[in-house]
């Protein structure tokens, strides 16, 4: 003997239900794959965007550090009728807007350093999706 028809029945039906729930799994897993592919790849979208506008902004600094360098050299000639101590507070207000404009320099370099390393990371993420 062995199992009669209503076994068998329930037992196809058992194995069509552990097929379309494995199916389920596998087409989720690959769905969430996806999403999150797209999210990764807007991300380096993203992040080369803000890189690109970086890259600007820092030669926009150096350009603007080199107008205030030359005018600092300018501030630094003779005036006539400028006080000694007109000419130094001059100076020191120049001396300060080129600090300030090396700092941003600096701060927007750092910012470069990381967007890059965020990108290097998402290229890395991207590729493991790509491979499989």
């Amino acid at each position: 003997c062995g199992p009669n028809k209503s076994d068998k029945l329930i037992q196809e039906a058992e194995k069509r239900a552990h097929d379309d729930s494995v199916k389920r799994v596998a087409e989720n897993e690959m769905k969430l794959k996806l999403e999150k592919k797209y999210a990764i790849s807007d991300s380096i979208v993203r992040i080369e965007s803000e890189i690109t506008i970086a890259k600007q902004a820092i030669g926009n600094a150096k350009a603007e550090y080199e107008v205030q360098s030359d005018k600092l050299s300018s501030i630094k000639g003779f005036k006539f009728l400028r006080s000694r101590g007109d000419r130094e507070a001059q100076i020191r207000d120049q001396v300060k807007v080129i600090y300030d404009l090396e700092s941003m320099k600096n701060e927007l370099v750092n910012k470069l350093i990381n967007l890059q390393v965020k990108l290097d990371y998402f290229n890395s993420e991207i590729r493991k999706y790509s491979d499989n």
